[in-house]
């Protein structure tokens, strides 16, 4: 139960500054602000363009990583980064695409190169194991045997 005063300073505030939280009430924020400007820009074809991966595929790789790399985002002694980890995701797989100096990639996203390089190298290191071992089977030796053609690139070796 609150008290008199506290009422009053409550309906006093809210007479004062009312507006100004109805306006941050209807202010838009987006989680990850690159992939929505990208997305609001081109669409899901520019989102393609410069990822190789439709938006669908890109929310399955991301299902995969998600937890590991929200956990270890924000790890170490740096500050935490404004970057959130699927933006930098996205931006990993820009990079990787479309190859170019730190610097030009600095200026196409609005971050620093230092700040940028480590962003791409965490997120790199995090995802490394996961993507390898989710997507990457290895054949075992009887089902290359039983393909017929064990050494396809070297027809002379039996």
């Amino acid at each position: 139960m609150q008290s008199v005063s506290d009422q009053l300073f409550l309906e006093e505030s809210l007479g004062d500054y009312g507006d100004v939280v109805d306006e941050e009430n209807d202010t838009v924020t987006y989680s990850n602000p690159v992939i929505v400007k990208v997305i609001e820009e081109s669409e899901d074809e520019g989102f393609r363009t410069l990822t190789n991966f439709a938006p669908m595929e890109f929310k399955i790789v991301w299902s995969v990583i998600e937890t590991e790399l929200q956990a270890r985002w924000n790890d170490g002694r740096d500050r935490n980064s404004k970057t959130t980890p699927k933006d930098a995701l996205f931006i990993t797989l820009v990079i990787m695409k479309c190859y170019q100096t730190w610097e030009k990639h600095a200026l196409d996203f609005d971050i620093k190169a230092p700040t940028l390089e480590k962003i791409v190298l965490r997120v790199v290191e995090v995802i490394s194991p996961l993507i390898y071992n989710y997507f990457v089977v290895m054949p075992t030796l009887e089902q290359i045997h039983v393909s017929g053609r064990p050494f396809a690139s070297y027809p002379y070796a039996k």
